[in-house]
Order: structure tokens, then sequence, then C-alpha cells
């Protein structure tokens, strides 16, 4: 099982001052057994929608459970009985039992985990779900170390922290806590209820604990506030349209340039679509991929995604980007964005790493990747992205930059806004990895052009929530090829005049009726499809 190492136990088997563990509020009982005459006296419970770290740790418990009492341990989740006291259970996570509240209220601090007995429940309690599995990993210890096997002392409880950057956070107190979030790339997310005033207050509360703003950003109703500290950031979102306030922990970030750079222009900035078909792709006849470049006012490049883990991809964006470069001058790639692991749109970055170092300059590489097990269940894609990503970054000499939504990339003449990442989906759980899609606006040349990526049906109400008509763009990339994604709502919202369509002309001739794609055919002046052409529109266009 994957999961995050825990550390620094603060108390074993330690009787909190509150009596809302260890008992109902009177006295405990003396022990409590686990089994009646060899069979489990316990269910486990766990949340409605539980994360895959809930259900790894649902698992583990039930394995573990097994190999110390011989017995077998049912799993339900929470909405499958209504709560009652008299039922013994064992509560994995944010439950709807009034037990698993009363254990999370005993937490104070960002990141504590806590594992005890509350009248007839036991109770696995944490501000994270590596927090929850901490706390069962300790519980399934001292059921082991237990003089009587599978036996608590009726006024069992642990607490402990999280070995993770949220440790180092002031506690948030101005909303209740709904839920967590791995964010792979060891970062983590808390996400409480919004409270208008919630940012402002927590603000000055990391502040007091020695944290310094780095930047701010409001994006429509929506604030954005990033803060450090030795080496720890804190990334504070205020999202009234999605009823939140998320905060972001991440150790050792690298994090975006605070103002634009001074340029000086030697061509005409523009961007490039390049085209699908004519190269072998598996033999897939839907013609799938994605490749943008956009040339900066002095030269340089900034590639979306480039396509296919192909040479025939590869080499299209390597002699594009050679015949646009000044004479005399070497190709320098500002940054790479990867919107997702998808094969079409991350492969080409795979295949420059292990064939183009050394031929051209790339300073970054820029994405957001979920967790490991989101990486191993969404759609085709694995959880060896991540670490071939990072390599194929080390082997082009490019630091490798983890972005979040609401950060602002400045880079060269052109401003890059993260308008959706993993961060504002989560929690809830995709199948279809295409719902991890980085989407950003990108302005240079005097216009915005929306990059919509791959964006999935639970990005777009996401989009619409936050933004709504702040959307509004003159350019738009067609989202996820012309496949369902996007919708009328959403192209109403962006209103582009120019559409580019990553798509060839089998996927043009099967989708453009879509309703959504009818809308925004209708309404831009132009549409250039990809095909097999290399397309190149000075900015601004019209």
């Amino acid at each position: 099982m994957k999961k995050k190492v825990m550390s620094l136990l603060l108390a074993v088997l330690m009787v909190f001052a509150c009596t809302a563990c260890g008992g109902d509020g009177g006295k405990p009982a003396a022990t409590v057994a686990l089994t009646d005459s060899g069979a489990a006296a316990y269910k486990i419970v766990y949340p409605a929608g539980a994360s895959a770290e809930i259900m790894a740790t649902v698992s583990y418990l039930q394995t573990a459970l097994q190999q110390i009492s011989g017995a077998e341990f049912r799993a339900e989740e929470d909405m499958a009985t209504s709560p009652s006291a008299e039922r013994k259970e064992i509560l994995v996570g944010a439950t709807d039992r009034s037990e698993s509240r009363d254990a999370a209220d005993t937490m104070s601090g960002s990141g504590e985990y806590v594992a005890c007995v509350i009248g007839n429940k036991i109770v696995l309690a944490g501000m994270l779900d590596a927090g929850v599995q901490a706390a069962a990993e300790q519980l399934v210890a001292d059921l082991r170390g237990s003089a009587e096997p599978a036996t608590l002392a009726g006024n069992y409880s642990v607490k402990g922290i999280s070995d993770s950057a949220v440790q180092y956070l002031p506690a948030y107190n101005y909303g209740q806590l709904q839920t967590s979030y791995d964010c792979g790339d060891d970062a983590d997310m808390l996400i409480y209820d919004y409270n208008k005033d919630g940012l402002t207050s927590y603000s000055k509360d990391l502040e007091k604990a020695g944290f310094a703003k780095y930047t701010e950003n409001v994006i429509g109703e929506n604030t954005f506030v990033t803060y450090t500290k030795d080496g720890v950031m804190a990334h504070v979102m205020s999202l009234p349209g999605l009823k939140s306030v998320r905060i972001v922990a991440q150790k050792d970030a690298v994090l975006p340039a605070v103002s634009a750079p001074s340029v000086t222009a030697s061509v005409q900035p523009s961007i490039t679509q390049l085209g699908l078909e004519g190269y072998e792709v598996s033999g897939n006849s839907n013609q799938k991929g994605m490749s943008y470049l956009y040339q900066l006012s002095d030269g340089s490049f900034i590639i979306f995604d480039g396509g296919h883990n192909k040479a025939g991809a590869a080499d299209l964006l390597y002699n594009t980007m050679k015949s646009l470069t000044p004479d005399g001058t070497d190709i320098t790639v500002r940054a790479w964005f990867i919107s997702h692991a998808h094969p079409d749109h991350a492969g080409c970055l795979l295949y420059f790493g292990k064939n183009y170092a050394g031929k051209l300059k790339v300073e970054q590489v820029i994405c957001n990747l979920p967790n490991d097990l989101e990486m191993a269940g969404g759609s085709d894609s694995s959880a060896e992205y991540r670490p071939q990503i990072r390599k194929a970054a080390d082997q082009l000499g490019a630091q490798l930059v983890k972005t979040y939504t609401g950060q602002m990339h400045y880079i060269g003449d052109a401003v890059i806004e993260v308008l959706c990442s993993i961060d504002t989906v989560a929690p809830q759980s995709f199948s279809d990895y295409n719902n991890s899609s980085l989407i950003v606006s990108v302005e240079l040349g005097g216009q915005k052009i929306m990059q919509l990526a791959d964006c999935g049906p639970l990005q777009t109400p996401v989009l619409l929530a936050l933004y709504g008509d702040v959307l509004k763009s003159q350019i738009v990339q067609n989202g996820h090829h012309g496949y369902r994604g996007a919708s009328v709502e959403l192209y109403q919202a962006i209103d582009p005049d120019y559409m580019f369509w990553p798509g060839g002309s089998r996927v043009y001739e099967n989708y453009k009726d879509e309703d959504y794609n009818a809308w925004v055919l209708a309404r831009v002046k132009e549409t250039w499809l990809a095909l097999d052409q290399v397309i190149t529109k000075t900015l601004p266009i019209g």
C-alpha cells in the first residue's frame, strides 16, 4: 500500500482533557474487545464518497484486524445505516457519525490525527487522509501489543501529527473542516467551509506565525494568496463559488516570478498549432493529440503539451521552433506546460528528454499531477508518468514546477494565469483523467487566449462557478479535441472570436454538430483545424 510515513507521535495512550475521547461522558468501559466468541464485534464504517486514501486505509484495517483476531471485519459506507450510539463501529475518516465530529473537535493544530474510543465507537480521525492512515497504523500497533488479543483500554486515546507540510501552518479557525486532499509531490490541501472574512483573519494568523506574503491575485470574486516561511509554501484560495477556503501546503515549492521581466523585442509574438495527422499514433483513428507553441517577443517559446511520444510529433515541434528562431540564436523554451498525463499530451516531453537534450534550452516544466493513487486509477494513465516527467525535465536541464489554481506566471511578455487544476476539482473522485487538466489563460500580443486542454465534465461547472464572464477571451482552444467536456455555457462565458481545434478531419466531422461545438462554430469568425498542418498566427489576430 502506498502511504505517507508518519512521525512525531505526540502522546501514546493519552487521555484527553476533554471528555470526547475515552468514553461517552460517563465512566468508560474498562476494556474494549473487538471480537465476541471469535466473531467481529465491530463493523468498519467509512464516509460516502471516500477518497482513494481512505479506502486504502479501510482495506489495510480489514487485513490487519483479521491477522490479529482471526475474525473478518465487514466494511460499509456511513449512509448504509442510520447513526446509532449503540452500534459498535470503527469509524474511518469524516463519517456522518457524531463521534467522528467529536474526535475531530479535539484536533487543534494543522495536520493532527487521533485514534480513540468514544462510547461504542473506535474513532480514527485526521485533518489529512494520510493522518487517518497513521491513526489506523497506531491502532493496529497497539492492538498487536495488547496483553489481551484484539482488546483496547476503555479510555484508549492516541494523538499525533502527520509528516506533512501542513504541520507548519497555524490552525484555521474560521470554518468547519470539510475534508483534505493529497495533492501529490509532498503537498497536501485542507478544505474548509467558506467564510468571507476567513482569508483576512487567517492571513493575520500566518503573519503572526512568521509567514511572509509572496503574491496575491484576485480573479473575479476569488482571492489567491501565497505565503512562505523557511521553505514551506502556504497557498490560500478563498473561493465563494465553491463555498470553500482551500489551503495547500508544500515543502520546497518552486514559486513563479512575482513580476514581468524586461523583454527586448525581436519578433512579433505568435501562436502555432501543430498538426496531428501524418505520423503513426498506434492505429488510433480519432487523431487525438495537442501541441501549441507560443513565440514571445524576444524569440523564445512557451510550449503547451507537445503531443505524442513519437518522432513525428517531436520532430515537427523541434523543426517548427527552429524555423521560427531568429538567425544566429539558440532555441530557448521559457516554459513547457503539461496539462495532464495522457500520452497524447505529455508524451512529446518524454521523447524530447531522451532525444533532444543539448539541442535546445528548456528552463521550466510546469504541471500539476495528482497523487499516485489518482494517477494509477485515471484513464489511460499511470503513476509512472510522475517519475517519467521528472526524468525528462532533468534530462533537459529544466526546473520542475508544480503550479496551483490562482497562480500567475510572468514568462517573457506573456502572462499566464492558472484557472483550474486538480486542487479545485478535488475532492471529487474521477475515473476520467481529463478532469485533472491544467486550464490556463494566456495574455500575449494584446489578446487573451483560453487553453482548455482536455477540459473534463467535472471542470466545466467549476470554471463557471468560480469565474463566469471573467473567462471572456478573444481566442479559445477547443476543449478535449471536440469531445464532450466543455459545455455551451462555458463557451458562452468565453465568448471567443477565433478558435483553434486540436483535432483531425475525422474527429471534426464526427463531432462538429454536438451542441457545444455547433454553438462555438457559429460564434467564431474563423476556426483552424490541426489536421496535418502547422498553423502560425501572429498576435494580435484580426
